[in-house]
């Protein structure tokens, strides 16, 4: 459930995040939604660039360390960082090309998870609790 004080947590790790660049996103305690700038987004889409350049740049040096050199060690080391950059470019990729879309999913997840949040703890009075059994009654089978 959101309850005010973890909205306030989550605002405080967004800017956290937005001020180290590990986000373009900025989320507002007054409205509860996230949204994304026009600087964001640039700076998401740069730093996306980047990804792919030194991505490439591992491969090319992975390609010619395997034509060029006996050293098995290096090649599996390239190797290795080649999967890594691999796994987080890929990461990257949804925010860097789809941001306005991650953030209409993620507004619609908060919304959703407000109008859930009253329909829940209205409807618990009513709830009864299922019957428990002793610890003398035996299992049938």
């Amino acid at each position: 459930m959101l309850s005010n004080q973890s909205v306030k947590v989550f605002v405080l790790i967004t800017q956290m995040c937005q001020y180290f660049g590990a986000t373009p996103f900025s989320a507002s305690l007054s409205t509860r939604k996230i949204r994304i700038t026009k600087d964001g987004s640039n700076r998401q889409k740069s730093r996306f660039l980047n990804h792919l350049v030194f991505l490439a740049h591992v491969l090319i040096q992975t390609i010619l360390l395997r034509f060029y050199s006996q050293d098995v060690t290096m090649i599996n080391f390239c190797l290795t960082t080649l999967l890594a950059l691999t796994l987080g470019t890929l990461i990257w990729l949804p925010f860097a090309l789809f941001e306005k879309d991650f953030v209409y999913l993620f507004n619609s997840l908060i919304l959703v998870t407000e109008q859930y949040q009253p329909k829940v703890v209205a409807g618990s009075e009513n709830v009864t609790q299922p019957a428990t059994r002793s610890p003398t009654t035996r299992c049938p089978f």
